[in-house]
């Protein structure tokens, strides 16, 4: 079922990135992981948190543990993130998380939830106790995330540092997909892809005999 939250239609199309393969330079440019997990959008009202899929779809059922409002520190929001499973040393599991979607029944939904509980990193806000911010420049928008989450809960900031190289360097060295680039002072455009934010992903190439 399609919500009205205020003016804008839920569930709405996350912003898209663009792809770059080598990292952009420059000092408009802020830089986060790449997390590698289920891309959702996230919508708290004050009893309730509802879980969206890229597609739309109302993954909520499939991740108990991040449907408490009481992990938020304000009342309404709308948020971007990935939903991720993440190994002893912090990297996320992909096939674990794409596991956890497709678990049919409560019991099991359970079960998986206490052998591998569901991280959720957040690294855009929409919305935020009734004020629309996708128009404001991206390091505002971060800065009211920042406020809007109860630190040690199942819901995390993705954090954004200014060094990319050195990310990228280290995202390598922990295999891990790549990082994101992204404008600072760019708008969110909802639903549409944009070269303000780009992915920079990690290449392997191997030699095969045929």
């Amino acid at each position: 079922k399609t919500l009205i939250f205020e003016a804008i239609e839920l569930p709405l199309q996350p912003m898209l990135a663009g792809v770059s393969k080598k990292v952009p330079t420059g000092s408009q440019y802020i830089y986060e992981i790449k997390w590698d997990g289920i891309r959702t959008i996230i919508y708290l009202q004050p009893t309730k948190v509802t879980i969206y899929s890229r597609s739309g779809r109302d993954i909520s059922r499939q991740f108990p543990e991040l449907l408490d409002p009481e992990m938020f520190d304000v009342e309404s929001g709308i948020f971007d993130g990935e939903i991720v499973h993440l190994d002893e040393e912090g990297r996320p599991l992909f096939s674990k998380v794409i596991s956890r979607m497709h678990t049919a029944g409560e019991k099991s939904i359970e079960i998986a939830m206490k052998k591998t509980p569901a991280i959720g990193y957040l690294f855009d806000c929409i919305m935020i106790d009734g004020k629309y911010i996708h128009n404001e420049p991206l390091h505002r928008r971060q800065a009211w995330l920042s406020v809007a989450l109860k630190k040690g809960k199942a819901f995390r900031v993705s954090e954004a540092i200014t060094d990319g190289k050195a990310l990228f360097a280290a995202t390598k060295k922990m295999s891990l997909e790549g990082i994101m680039a992204k404008d600072k002072n760019a708008t969110y455009n909802i639903g549409q892809r944009s070269d303000h934010w780009l992915k920079v992903k990690h290449r392997s190439n191997e030699i095969c005999y045929i």
